[in-house]
């Protein structure tokens, strides 16, 4: 990943915080998540989708082929 852009790696950790708070809301009934922090989360996902979404092609096409295949090392 060191090798990808600010951008993507950003989106990457993102998809992955997200992730796991999908989780945590889906499967944890004693979790509270605060109106304000879903905002907050909303916002920066946007900001981080916004900076992804600008890439050139070329460079979403490399990161698409890296997550598809990187771990599929034998």
């Amino acid at each position: 990943m060191g090798q990808f852009p600010t951008a993507i790696r950003d989106f990457a950790a993102l998809f992955v915080d997200l992730q796991y708070d999908r989780t945590i809301a889906d499967y944890v009934p004693y979790e509270n998540f605060f109106k304000s922090e879903v905002e907050i989360l909303a916002d920066t996902a946007e900001q981080i989708i916004q900076h992804f979404s600008g890439l050139p092609s070329g460079v979403l096409r490399a990161f698409a082929v890296y997550v598809l295949f990187d771990s599929r090392k034998n």
